[in-house]
This record gives C-alpha cells, structure tokens and sequence, in this order.
C-alpha cells in the first residue's frame, strides 16, 4: 500500500510540474503584451502632451509678433529683421517693435518676452521667421516674395526635446485692423498674455486682439 502510495504521489507531482510550466510561459507572454499595450499608451500620451505644448508655445509667440505694427513706428524701413539703431538683447524681446524684428529669433528654452525662462520647458527650442508675401498671380495662394508688397508672412517653428516639430503660419497686411488710425489720447489693448500655474506645472498663454479694445 505505502509503495503504490509513493508512485501515485510521484505521478501527481509530475503533473502540477508541467502546469507550472505552461502556466509560466502563458503568464510571461501575457505579461510582455501587457507591457507592450503600457508603453504603447505612455508614449501616446507622452506624444499627445508634446503636441499641446508645442502648439501652446507656438501660438503664443505667433500672438505677440501679430499684435506688433506692421511697420517699424519710428519710421525705419530697412528691410525685415531689426533696425541698425535698435540694439536688442539676444533673448530679450521687450525692444522688438514690429512684426519683422522678430525674424530669426531664437531661444532654447522658450522665454518669456523679458528673457525670463518658461518653467516646465527645458530643452524646447522656439523660433521665428518673417518674409514678404503677395497672393501668386498664378494660382492666387501667398507666396514669399523679395520685397515689401504690404503683405508678410510669420512663421513659428518650436521643436520639442525628442525633436517633435510644431509649425504655425500667419500672415500680418500692412492694411489689416491693427493699422488702423486712432486718436492720440487712446490708449489701445493689441494682445493679452496668461500666466497660469497648478501642481507644480505652469502654462503661459498669449492672444492677439485684432479689434483694437480701448484699455480701461
């Protein structure tokens, strides 16, 4: 009796050996897809969250270059970029005073427009680009030109660390409702910045008002 005990015991143990066996390999390849799927969904949030920051820094800039005049106030038109007589800072912006100064700025990270970085951005990078633009006498679509035909086109380019690229296009008329004449003792509103911050993460936010608000 104890003898045909010890081989039916054997037997059994032989059994849950090989149900150990096959519940490991099952467990292991339904661990690898989950991790997969885990991954899968961390990268697409992480790609989704670069996506938001990268237009969220884009329009900002794109809002303060559009809410600039079209032309430079004091009369200096020699062509796009800065004015010989305006020395600027290389990451401040406070002295760009038309659309066109901001063409080839750059900062990496993204600052604020006194030079101040923007928390939360290390290792983006912003940039923008002004042309001259006018409608193709072909197809009627704009297209950069080489000299000023009272139309220019902005571009902002800001790249991401893992190197996500956000492009937004505007175009800025040396007719458009921000050059419209007001009276001397008005004091206009041309764009409106936010700052925001909660739970350590901060967002910082611009708009260009193209209805010319008279400031309260």
């Amino acid at each position: 009796m104890t003898h045909r005990s010890s081989r039916s015991l054997g037997r059994h143990q032989g059994v849950t050996l090989v149900e150990v066996a096959v519940s490991t390999t099952l467990v292991g390849v339904v661990l690898v897809a989950a991790l997969e799927t885990v991954g899968s969904a961390v990268r697409a949030a992480r790609g989704s969250s670069e996506a938001v920051d990268g237009y969220t820094l884009a329009e900002d800039l794109l809002a303060e270059i559009l809410a600039q005049p079209y032309e430079d106030p004091e009369g200096d038109t020699t062509g796009i970029g800065v004015e010989a007589s305006e020395p600027v800072a290389a990451l401040n912006r406070l002295a760009l005073d038309d659309a066109d100064d901001y063409h080839l700025w750059n900062a990496t990270p993204p600052v604020l427009r006194d030079g101040t970085p923007i928390p939360g951005y290390d290792g983006w990078t912003r940039e923008a680009r002004v042309y001259y633009a006018d409608a193709d006498p072909a197809t009627g679509t704009p297209a950069n030109r080489a000299t000023d035909e009272g139309l220019k086109r902005i571009r902002v380019e800001v790249v991401s660390p893992t190197g996500t690229v956000t492009r937004l296009h505007a175009f800025r008329s040396r007719h458009g409702a921000l050059e419209g004449l007001t009276p001397f003792d008005t004091t206009l509103v041309r764009g409106v910045t936010v700052d925001l911050s909660t739970g350590g993460a901060a967002v910082h936010k611009g708009v260009a008002l193209v209805n010319d608000p008279e400031a309260p």
